[in-house]
C-alpha cells in the first residue's frame, strides 16, 4: 500500500488512499448541541463526494471517527480530530495510530 501525507492537497495523487483529516464545531440548533466536520481545506468535489456517500451523515468530525468514500477512482478516508481547541500533541500522535488502523479496513475493502 502506497502512503502520502500531504497537507493542504491541491491535485490529485497516486496514494492508495487520501488522508483529510478535519476538525468538529459544536453548534447550537435550538435547545439542541449539533457536532458537525468543519471540512476546512477540502475542495468542493470531496466535500460533495462525502455529503453524498451514503451514511456520511453520521460522520462528525469527532476525535478518533472516520469515513471512507470513493471519488473517481480514488479512495478517501475521512479522519475526525475533534475540537480544535483540544488539538495539541498526543491528539496528534492518537490520530496518526487511528490513520493506521483504519488504513488496515479500507486494505481489506479493496
Amino acid at each position: 500500500m502506497n502512503i502520502e501525507l500531504n497537507l493542504g492537497m491541491t491535485a490529485a495523487t497516486a496514494a492508495d488512499v487520501c488522508v483529510l483529516a478535519t476538525f468538529s464545531k459544536t453548534e447550537k440548533k435550538g435547545k439542541t448541541d449539533v457536532v458537525t466536520p468543519t471540512l476546512a481545506g477540502w475542495s468542493k468535489e470531496t466535500k460533495d463526494a462525502l455529503n453524498s456517500a451514503g451514511n456520511s451523515k453520521s460522520f462528525t468530525g469527532a476525535k478518533g471517527s472516520n469515513f471512507s468514500f470513493d471519488l473517481d477512482g480514488q479512495r478517501y478516508l475521512a479522519l475526525g480530530l475533534g475540537e480544535k481547541k483540544d488539538f495539541n500533541a498526543e491528539a496528534l500522535r492518537r490520530s496518526a495510530s487511528t490513520i493506521l488502523q483504519s488504513l488496515k479496513s479500507c486494505e481489506t475493502l479493496s
